[in-house]
């Protein structure tokens, strides 16, 4: 996955110097990420190789609690502009007083749209699982 994302072009086909910077699981792969990143010798294997992927992603392995997938796995790259979230209203407050019972009821609304501009930012293989 790493080796595609150095090879990622952009909008005109010319090579993107898009960078990888961290593994992005669910909280029942966060001790697999925790394992394949910080090991000092490749993980799940009887040689005595080096691991590669030690050091690679400066920010490391991020859990996500509200992933829906047990076996998703992304790489978030440092692509400008991925994720966004607009404001569509901002937050607009409100209270009003109940004279007969003395209560205060207070209202706030705003409204949001979430979605991303450059979609290289999160890269996702497909058909791949951690192990």
């Amino acid at each position: 996955m790493l080796i595609q994302i150095r090879g990622i072009v952009d909008s005109t086909g010319k090579k993107s110097r898009v960078l990888p910077k961290s593994l992005i699981t669910s909280t029942s792969n966060m001790f697999q990420a925790d394992v394949i990143l910080n090991s000092v010798l490749r993980s799940g294997d009887a040689n005595n190789d080096i691991n590669p992927l030690k050091g690679i992603l400066p920010d490391g392995a991020l859990t996500v609690t509200r992933l829906t997938s047990n076996t998703a796995w992304y790489i978030q790259t440092d692509a400008p502009y991925g994720l966004t979230k607009y404001n569509r209203r901002d937050i607009e407050k409100s209270m009003e007083g109940d004279f007969e019972t003395d209560s205060m009821r207070y209202k706030s609304t705003a409204r949001y749209v979430y979605g991303w501009l450059e979609p290289r930012k999160m890269v996702r293989p497909v058909g791949v699982t951690l192990h």
